[in-house]
């Protein structure tokens, strides 16, 4: 029952934002066909560097004085962190397996983030990038 009862949050959290979980998790820029043929070694490691800084910056917190929020807070961050890095490797592979789970990485970690959102009755942000 908590399986369902979770299962019906998440889905009413991506409407309630404008989402479709099913079609629009993974945004089109990050097909297997949009691969850089360039360089995709260096061109991983720039942008998975430059999503961990924002991760590492944004994952500090000097304490609200609600231990609730400052986790939430902090795992928002590390979560967004993880489907940055997982976007960044899209754009530059051509493993099928590694494309399916970094696919599965972007769309649990946005499922994951509502569900914290939500845990602390903060509101979904519309803006976060599945």
């Amino acid at each position: 029952m908590a399986r369902i009862l979770l299962v019906v949050v998440i889905t009413l959290t991506f409407l309630w934002s404008g989402r479709d979980p099913g079609n629009e998790a993974i945004p089109k820029s990050l097909a297997p066909g949009a691969a850089d043929t360039g360089q995709p070694e260096r061109l991983y490691l720039a942008t998975s560097a430059a999503a961990m800084k924002t991760m590492m910056r944004d994952m500090h917190t000097d304490g609200s004085g609600d231990v609730n929020r400052d986790f939430v807070a902090q795992m928002v961050a590390h979560h967004q962190g993880a489907i940055d890095m997982a976007e960044a490797f899209l754009r530059t592979v051509d493993n099928p397996q590694l494309i399916r789970l970094a696919h599965e990485i972007v769309v649990t970690q946005t499922e994951e983030i509502a569900v914290m959102r939500l845990a602390i009755a903060e509101q979904p942000n519309s803006a976060d990038k599945p």
